[in-house]
């Protein structure tokens, strides 16, 4: 497993095997609603920076927001609790 850090995203993760597995979008803002990181997802992707990823995960403060992109359905994201 490796990690890109000239990926253009703040972080990219690669499988054993070199195969870009995760890309992740750090933000500064907290008390995020799944419907305004939903809506900035779709801005982020509409500017043509769709991950070659199959997961894409954004991490503020205070949530982390992670979606699959194998199936690539336009579901509203769940918030996971911090991993403390």
């Amino acid at each position: 497993m490796g990690i890109q850090l000239n990926s253009g995203w703040d972080l990219a993760v690669e499988n054993r095997n070199g195969q870009l597995t995760l890309v992740v979008e750090v933000k500064r803002k907290t008390h995020t609603s799944p419907q305004w990181v939903a809506q900035l997802r779709r801005n982020i992707f509409a500017h043509g920076t769709f991950p070659k990823a199959p997961y894409f995960l954004m991490v503020f403060p205070d949530r982390f927001y992670l979606w699959s992109l194998i199936r690539r359905r336009a579901n509203p994201p769940t918030p996971l609790r911090p991993l403390l």
